[in-house]
């Protein structure tokens, strides 16, 4: 299936639906920074980005815990290659601690294999 047509998908739109409605509609990556709109408000979410990506993982392309709501500017950083510029490389990781890292000196613990089905399902709501 292509890209375009996915997006145009009544089941996409829903999965969209749930991931934005389960984060209130406010970017998860800016409320996890504290980041604010110049009103002081949270930043709105407009996107549902796929964690794992959909056309790697078609398994999990409508399970709601793969969406993350994000605002256009975050999911731009996620996906560079969209806006023209070059991805991030990922933190390092310490493999005998399994913890990754970040650049402020905190760490953060890495996760296991998503599973992937059960309540989370788009097929469930």
């Amino acid at each position: 299936m292509s890209s375009i047509h996915f997006y145009d998908t009544a089941k996409h739109k829903r999965w969209r639906a749930a991931v934005l409605r389960r984060a209130g509609y406010i970017c998860e990556e800016c409320a996890r920074y504290g980041r604010r709109t110049p009103d002081g408000l949270p930043v709105p979410a407009t996107v549902a980005h796929h964690k794992k990506h959909a056309d790697q993982y078609p398994e999990l392309r409508y399970v709601v815990s793969n969406g993350e709501a994000l605002c256009a500017a975050c999911h731009n950083t996620r996906h560079p290659e969209k806006s023209g510029r070059k991805k991030q490389s990922p933190p390092s990781v310490d493999s005998s601690s399994g913890i990754s890292p970040t650049g402020d000196g905190r760490a953060f613990p890495l996760r296991g294999k998503f599973q992937g089905k059960g309540e989370n399902d788009i097929e469930a709501l």
